[in-house]
């Protein structure tokens, strides 16, 4: 997710280094082509064509394993072992919610209405089934998707899930600066 792109850019920088690596890194490719996917998806659900939400699990394994290239080529097997435990425990908090809500995720989305990437009655034309309103019926909240950045609604699991990204990221601009400095 970009955010979290953005996230890693913004903690190189704060730390001194240059960024544009980012795109003369060849293993970072699988990355930008599946976040450019992901953008082409978030478009349609604006536009409320709903017909390619049901790939979006593919796209965030697709995601998670794109990140293989940048780990193996930079030999960043600590924090991939860091990134891959953040993966485990925000992938478990996700369907610890899940199961108390018979395999449904409670969304509430607020800055995503403001947008308009969420509308009324969205959910059910898209008929997704992974996604409910949260209610006072619906049980722990507090792990649901409530964190609305205006085109996607979140997790505290999702998060965890994402930093994954941030860590490798980063990395790869560091290691990248790290060699351009030992030349």
């Amino acid at each position: 997710m970009i955010l979290f792109i953005l996230l890693a850019i913004i903690i190189a920088k704060m730390r001194r280094h240059r960024i544009g690596v980012l795109l003369r890194e060849p293993s970072l490719i699988p990355v930008w082509i599946i976040e450019i996917v992901f953008w082409l998806l978030q478009i349609c659900i604006w536009r409320q064509d709903y017909r390619f939400i049901g790939y979006a699990g593919y796209l965030q394994t697709a995601s998670i394993l794109a990140l293989l290239w940048p780990i193996l080529k930079f030999r960043l097997y600590p924090q991939a072992i860091a990134g891959a435990l953040m993966v485990a425990t925000g992938s478990a908090l996700n369907r610890i919610v899940m199961n108390a809500n018979d395999g449904r995720m409670p969304v509430t989305p607020s800055f995503s209405g403001i947008t308009r990437y969420y509308q009324e009655g969205a959910l059910e034309a898209a008929q997704d089934m992974r996604h409910i309103l949260m209610s006072d019926a619906t049980k722990l909240n507090f792990l649901a998707d409530y964190i609305d950045v205006g085109f996607s609604v979140i997790s505290v699991g999702d998060v965890l899930v994402h930093l994954f990204t941030t860590i490798v990221i980063y990395c790869v601009i560091a290691k990248c600066n790290q060699k351009k400095r030992e030349r």
